[in-house]
């Protein structure tokens, strides 16, 4: 079987892709199970799309497995899609993930629990009490995230940095989600595939005690990995069985992380999910290996599919 990687980044370098730990570990890991895989950009992939069809009786069995890694554009994903490549998240599914407005909806109406979430320019204080966190509707590794202790800080907040279309200023591009303070600074990454949980630790910002407005856990703002004791980790499984059953129904992500706030020791809120997660932290912190349960999963994935080319 072959797997397409669709990689989003910054750069255009494909020699320098090569070099990308995501790319080397992926690579890796599909090496030693007689799986091919290619890494291409978006442009790319589209071109590859275009020579592909879908076979008269709808099977996909010429044509590769796309497994999207970065904010690749959906346009892409639905190129894909219409070609009959099995993909992996799907288009549905990542345009879900990605939108922390949808989602915090997606979790109230199916009973997830999770922090009041609600549209930063509808933001009466009957609805939700401050301090609130301003986060972007679409935003990523924890960038442009805001802690408003009241209502003018709010104001102050998206007065001082200009509305542009880079950086999400609009008040209505964002969200105001209610502010856990015993998660401040830390919460727990679950990493799964295939409605199994393939890695769970909590992340904490060591700095979240000397900074104040310090509320981020990622990795990106630094945030750490800390493993979890078996007998904990074993006793959070089990509690948190039932809520990862929910989000892997609701959300129809394959693949993905789910961040959880502690709402105490024992309790715990969704704060959000992500369909296209970065897993360098967690394995060189952790020392772990998620690249190659990630490839067996979706080797798993493709074994249920009739005339679907195995690995070599």
């Amino acid at each position: 079987m072959k797997i397409l990687c669709v990689y989003e980044l910054k750069t255009r370098d494909s020699d320098w892709l090569k070099t990308f730990y995501p790319c080397r570990r992926l690579f890796e890991e599909c090496s030693g199970r007689g799986v091919e895989i290619e890494f291409v950009f978006p442009e790319d992939a589209c071109r590859i799309f275009k020579d592909l069809k879908k076979g008269q009786d709808g099977t996909i069995s010429e044509n590769p497995v796309c497994l999207f890694r970065g904010p690749v554009p959906v346009h892409v994903m639905e190129a894909a899609e219409k070609c009959g490549c099995l993909c992996i998240n799907t288009s549905k599914a990542f345009e879900t993930a990605s939108d922390k407005l949808l989602c915090a909806d997606l979790f109230a109406k199916n009973e997830i629990p999770s922090p009041v979430s609600i549209r930063a320019d509808k933001m009466p204080e009957n609805q939700i009490d401050f301090p609130v966190v301003l986060k972007p509707r679409k935003g990523s590794r924890g960038e442009d995230i805001f802690l408003a202790e009241n209502k003018k800080a709010a104001d102050v907040f998206f007065k001082t940095f200009p509305a542009d279309v880079k950086k999400n200023k609009k008040p209505e591009q964002y969200i105001a989600q209610q502010y856990i303070a015993y998660s401040k600074g830390r919460d727990l990454r679950i990493f799964f595939a295939d409605r199994k949980i393939l890695v769970m630790a909590e992340r904490i910002n060591s700095q979240r005690e000397l900074d104040g407005n310090e509320i981020r856990s990622n990795i990106s703002a630094g945030g750490v990995f800390i493993p979890l004791e078996k007998s904990r980790e074993n006793c959070l499984v089990s509690r948190l069985k039932d809520t990862m059953e929910k989000i892997y129904g609701v959300s129809g992500l394959f693949y993905g992380t789910a961040d959880f706030l502690f709402k105490n020791e024992e309790e715990f809120l969704l704060c959000e999910i992500n369909a296209s997660p970065g897993f360098e932290g967690m394995e060189k912190q952790l020392g772990v290996n998620i690249a190659g349960p990630l490839i067996e999963a979706i080797v798993r994935a493709t074994a249920s599919i009739p005339g679907f080319p195995r690995p070599a």
